[in-house]
């Protein structure tokens, strides 16, 4: 047993040290204020987010306890996004006719479900029509839901765009009545009709200003944009001041770095999303959230005028941990900013079910920059005197005690 405790006294001696480093290999800390139950839920503040990895992999909760043990608490990370559920509807297709003002389609819903929603595909392409959606329970009395309502189709080597879906509010008729105002066959595909709900997430908005804009050529506009500090985003929403009907490329990037050169300031970008610039829906234009500070949307005028662009926001969903403690009397920290840092692995991810639905949220202490101790420079091993003198000690003694042995083999042999 001696000799067993011998051996496992440098092994737990070296796992003791290596968990107090494992707070230290992370660039930031704050203290977890108000731990008293088992579970508890944390905000993450811009500040924190800003200082992590894209992926957010690399933050941990530890806990110190009075015997100076450490403790890594598992957790839970939940994006607080908005999530759009959409439930697909059944009907039937009666009748399709036509007269002088178009052609219609006639729609018999399964169930008489709300609905709010209709898809269109068309086989034709490159088309502009007003369309009229109508409701009615009994085919005789009909109520107007959309009137003039624009549907659009382009198909060009340059720009592909299509905008066939039609949002209203939430309607429940047992029969709805599709007309197309065109004076030529729309060749009607199919139609999807569903029912969609938003559920709101926590959305932080971020102003953004404008820094330059320039022109790529006479066919681009080109905007340097601004958000003050860095911040987590996932969408920009564009306004546009024009009173005219457009639809324009466009690409978003995020700058990832820039180097000073004899010729001034290099920036590289790289791309978040592309889409098209219109006048038919919001234009919001989402991507994989990101840590950014300054981005670049590049529009494509052709041989149209610039747009005027209004206010320019970002948007980012709030983030925030679940997490389990175990010990009481322990004090507690958040670590965050380690770019080696991989995503942990707990097991209450596969236990969700079990977390309780009402959790008191836990508040942070003020940031704290962890503290890295100076490697010292070692001189390479021939660099340094007391090396050699060592060395050429060694060397003497080993040659004096081989002479040394080599003349009591001789004198022993006579």
């Amino acid at each position: 047993m001696i000799k067993i405790a011998r051996l496992l006294f440098p092994v737990l001696l070296l796992m003791s040290a290596m968990a107090f480093g494992q707070i230290n290999s992370y660039g930031y800390k704050r203290e977890l204020l108000g731990v008293t139950d088992r579970w508890h839920t944390i905000e993450l503040p811009q500040d924190v987010l800003a200082k992590m990895q894209n992926k957010l992999s690399d933050m941990r909760i530890y806990g110190i306890t009075n015997d100076d043990d450490t403790l890594e608490v598992p957790y839970l990370l939940n994006v607080l996004a908005t999530e759009n559920v959409e439930k697909k509807v059944g009907f039937s297709m009666l009748n399709f006719s036509k007269n002088e003002i178009g052609y219609f389609y006639t729609f018999q819903i399964d169930n008489e479900d709300l609905i709010n929603q209709i898809s269109l595909n068309f086989y034709k392409s490159n088309f502009d029509w007003r369309i009229k959606l109508e409701g009615s329970q009994n085919q005789n009395e009909w109520f107007t839901i959309l009137d003039d309502y624009r549907i659009l189709d382009i198909h060009t080597d340059d720009t592909k765009f299509n905008f066939t879906k039609l949002n209203f509010p939430d309607s429940r008729y047992a029969f709805y009545r599709l007309v197309i105002k065109s004076q030529t066959d729309p060749k009607f595909e199919s139609a999807s009709i569903s029912s969609r709900q938003i559920n709101e997430g926590k959305i932080n908005t971020y102003p953004i200003s404008v820094i330059e804009v320039s022109k790529k050529n006479s066919k681009t506009s080109v905007y340097d944009l601004g958000l003050g500090e860095t911040v987590r985003i996932s969408s920009i929403s564009i306004s546009v001041k024009s009173d005219f009907e457009y639809y324009r490329p466009i690409i978003i990037k995020q700058l990832i770095d820039s180097i000073e050169t004899e010729k001034g300031m290099k920036y590289t970008y790289q791309t978040l999303a592309n889409g098209t610039l219109n006048s038919f829906e919001p234009n919001t234009f989402s991507f994989a959230a990101i840590n950014a500070s300054r981005l670049k949307i590049m529009i494509e005028n052709g041989d149209n005028q610039p747009l005027e662009i209004g206010d320019i926001t970002a948007h980012g969903f709030m983030h925030e941990l679940v997490a389990r403690f175990t010990e009481a009397k322990a004090d507690y920290y958040l670590a965050y900013g380690n770019l080696n840092s991989a995503k942990p692995r707990y097991d209450i991810a596969r236990f969700k079910d079990s977390i309780p639905t009402s959790l008191a949220a836990l508040s942070l202490g003020d940031a704290t920059l962890i503290p890295k101790k100076d490697q010292k420079t070692t001189l390479p091993l021939f660099e340094s005197k007391r090396w050699l003198w060592a060395i050429l000690i060694l060397v003497i003694a080993l040659l004096g005690w081989f002479s040394l042995k080599m003349m009591r083999a001789k004198t022993k042999n006579k």
